[in-house]
């Protein structure tokens, strides 16, 4: 019996029959199973607006074998899920493209599925670029040459000059290389990992930011000359053909500059089949220039009717895009306040040589957080960061985690105790076998969680884009509604034109743009405001809520605090036990040492003794991690800490002040 085959699956109803011809095939060199989904994303320029992920939506409904996996507003960048027998990620890219009327591109060669969204991304200068067979092991996002200049796998080929390729690795522990295993096997044309050029996401807002810019002002600059003819009645010969064929001019670059606004509707009607948001707009502008356009008409051949209204032409547009360029300035305001955050990440990382020596004989050198691999030990000593999440295999120390869990007291790890990347050595020094990579860790969740936060995919926004929806509808019939009353004791002539006259004024108030973007900026600008004061909201609805909150409960009172403790209670001592307080304290960095040591200063400066070590009266300093502080005074021992710390052996060895 022969075997049924499976047809692929026809796309006719979702893409033009020459897109679908246009289709590339996926490369060979990358051999990606075919009954396997690929993952792929994609970057969008020209978002301005949180309707535009709204568009994305729709226009990946109608796509047979295609899933949204993400669609991130703040980064304008999303991820899908495609089935390559059914259909490509260029060709679903390329429909994005036209449906939306955004310019989207394939962020990242296609690739099988790989479970998850962490990926490491690794920017590496070769002396020499590598063949393309060499690199036909990894997923390749950019080849830059050494003229910076953006080069294809062929150009590769035909160069043996330097360049810069970034690599795709992923963050699993399965049929992966380590990344210091990839440097390795490129040794030969000279790799070096260097840093980013330039956050990508930051350099599409910027570019989006100075191109709405750029048209708010010119639409203002056409607009003001407009306001003056119009407004300014003691003008000699106001409303004279010749400054109405002025206004005219001005008002027709207004629409040149507008036509983003317009196209973006008319792809979304034709293509979706649903109008979006900036329809009413569209609608509103192109009625009254039309308008006005005739009224000037009968004007200039001496049978007037009424005034053009170009100047609302002007007016609409302008403030359309004031409207955009903020909330494109709020979207930057996000996303820096979020890489702030991601800033914490250390850069570097010791890295121990030779596991088999012991702790103390083993060498460490530093390497770049991004060549970490999982079981990989690394040393934290005091003073620093814990470069990514793993557990303690060696040592015992005080963390100061507040970054991470807001806890603003130290925390006492041991060995086998878990550690956070972002947390602070306050002291003591650690050996930790890592368990996540730089791209997977506690520090990257806190960025995704404060990016899904600012992301206006709220059951509000929702609702805010329904009701949008409707007004367009509604402001006709409000429109039409007018001429009935408006006929009664006039002409025809002047009822029409009076009914024209209200309802393109009803069209212009009813657009929906300051809905839209009062639910976003308020979707946006907490988070953002939050984060300053070191509030985390994890999603947009927890934020929305807030407002009916009645009580908090928190589980630690350190959460509370800024970590600043102060003495409240305090005896008359003697200025040498003032001294020896004062030296011991100077061992620790503990919470309770430095507010004693700060009270002590306050209270009398004769205590300070001077920069030199040998004006200091204690020796043989230990600190005692979760106890206290040991030193040694006069052939004596002297302890400080806690009432268990104070347990000792021996209480008469001690020296209790």
């Amino acid at each position: 019996m022969p075997q049924s085959v499976a047809k692929p699956v026809a796309l006719t109803s979702a893409l033009p029959s020459d897109e679908i011809a246009a289709t590339p095939q996926v490369d060979s060199q990358l051999q990606v199973p075919r009954n396997e989904p690929t993952r792929f994303s994609y970057e969008i320029g020209g978002m301005t607006c949180p309707d535009c992920l709204n568009k994305l939506r729709r226009a990946l409904r109608p796509l047979q074998g295609v899933e949204l996996i993400s669609l991130d507003y703040i980064r304008a960048f999303g991820e899908a899920e495609c089935h390559p027998d059914t259909i490509e990620p260029q060709a679903v890219v390329n429909f994005l493209s036209r449906a939306s009327g955004l310019g989207i591109r394939l962020n990242q060669q296609t690739s099988p599925n790989p479970g998850g969204n962490n990926v490491l991304v690794l920017s590496i200068q070769f002396d020499r670029l590598p063949p393309a067979s060499a690199l036909s092991e990894y997923d390749v996002v950019d080849i830059w040459s050494d003229h910076r200049d953006r080069w294809t796998k062929a150009q590769v080929e035909k160069s043996h000059g330097p360049g810069e390729v970034k690599l795709v690795l992923r963050a699993d522990r399965t049929n992966q290389p380590e990344p210091r295993a990839v440097l390795k096997i490129l040794s030969a044309y000279g790799p070096k990992l260097i840093a980013d050029r330039k956050n990508r996401h930051q350099v599409r807002i910027d570019r989006d930011i100075v191109v709405l810019s750029m048209r708010t002002i010119a639409s203002a600059i056409f607009t003001l000359p407009e306001l003056v003819l119009v407004w300014a009645t003691q003008l000699p010969h106001h409303g004279s053909t010749t400054y109405r064929g002025i206004e005219l001019g001005l008002a027709s670059c207004v629409i040149i500059i507008a036509e983003p606004i317009y196209s973006g509707s008319f792809r979304s009607a034709w293509y979706l089949r649903e109008p979006d948001l900036g329809v009413l707009t569209t609608v509103s502008t192109w009625s009254t220039y039309i308008f006005s356009v005739i009224a000037f008409s009968f004007q200039a051949v001496g049978k007037p009717f009424g005034d053009p209204f170009f100047e609302t032409v002007g007016l609409l547009v302008t403030l359309v895009f004031l409207g955009r360029t903020v909330q494109v300035l709020t979207r930057k305001m996000a996303f820096v306040a979020t890489e702030s955050v991601a800033q914490l990440q250390p850069k570097v990382a010791r890295l121990m040589s030779n596991e088999q020596d012991s702790r103390e004989t083993s060498t460490a050198r530093e390497v770049d957080v991004r060549l970490l691999h999982y079981d990989d030990t690394i040393r934290v000593s005091e003073r620093e960061i814990v470069p990514t999440d793993g557990l303690i295999i060696e040592g015992t120390a005080d963390l100061d985690e507040s970054s991470i869990t807001g806890e603003s007291a130290p925390v006492t790890r041991i060995r086998g105790s878990a550690v956070l990347a972002g947390a602070k050595v306050v002291q003591g020094s650690i050996d930790v076998s890592v368990t996540r990579l730089v791209c997977n860790n506690s520090l990257s969740a806190v960025v995704q969680t404060l990016t899904r936060a600012q992301n206006p995919g709220s059951k509000y926004q929702d609702l805010a884009d329904r009701k949008a929806a409707i007004l367009l509808p509604i402001a006709t019939l409000l429109g039409n509604r007018l001429f009935p009353d408006l006929a009664r004791n006039q002409s025809w002539t002047d009822s029409a034109v009076n009914g024209i006259k209200h309802a393109i004024a009803v069209m212009a108030v009813a657009c929906p743009c300051a809905l839209t973007l009062s639910v976003s900026l308020i979707s946006c600008l907490p988070v953002v405001l939050g984060l300053r004061q070191g509030i985390i909201f994890r999603t947009g609805e927890a934020l929305l809520t807030a407002c009916s909150t009645r009580a908090i409960a928190f589980d630690k009172t350190g959460t509370l605090s800024q970590g600043l403790l102060s003495v409240s209670e305090s005896y008359e001592l003697s200025p040498l036990a003032k001294r020896l307080i004062y030296d011991i304290t100077g061992v620790s960095q503990h919470l309770v040492s430095i507010a004693v040591r700060r009270h002590l200063q306050g209270q009398d400066q004769a205590v300070e003794p001077s920069h030199s070590q040998a004006s200091k009266m204690i020796s043989q300093e230990e600190v005692c991690l979760g106890g206290g502080i040991k030193a040694e005074v006069f052939g004596s021992q002297l302890v400080a800490g806690n009432a268990q710390f104070w347990s000792l052996p021996d209480p008469a060895t001690g020296i209790q002040i």
